[in-house]
């Protein structure tokens, strides 16, 4: 039992690394910490809003992974994770606190990676 859970520990934890590389290298994740939006066009943008961008990129590509869905799912699903920072931008009612929850998306602009904000900005 021990050397099961050790094992999927590991899995875990390279799970994460492909993410975070993943994520941070290719779609550049590591740079939204210096995007700037125009304060005019974007007043509520803050650095709760910043965070949980990456973390909904992050959290989706891992569901894209765990299940096993191929490069059209990615550009295509029409799912993703927010908390209620995330959820208030999106417009997406009914979601409250800060635990991330995968909801169905109706606006087919936020469908896929490219619709995910950390992508957008």
């Amino acid at each position: 039992m021990l050397e099961q859970q050790v094992k999927a520990d590991a899995r875990r934890s390279r799970s994460k690394a492909l993410i975070d590389n993943f994520a941070g290298q290719w779609l550049s994740l590591r740079n939204l910490h210096s995007a700037a939006p125009d304060r005019l066009a974007y007043p509520e943008f803050d650095d709760a809003l910043r965070e949980a961008f990456q973390r909904e990129t992050e959290l989706f590509i891992g569901s894209m992974l765990r299940d096993e869905r191929g490069l059209l799912a990615l550009l295509t699903a029409n799912y993703t994770f927010v908390n209620e920072r995330l959820a208030r931008h999106y417009g997406i009612p009914n979601i409250y606190g800060n635990r991330y929850q995968r909801v169905v998306l109706n606006d087919e602009r936020r469908f896929g990676l490219l619709g995910k904000g950390s992508i957008l900005d």
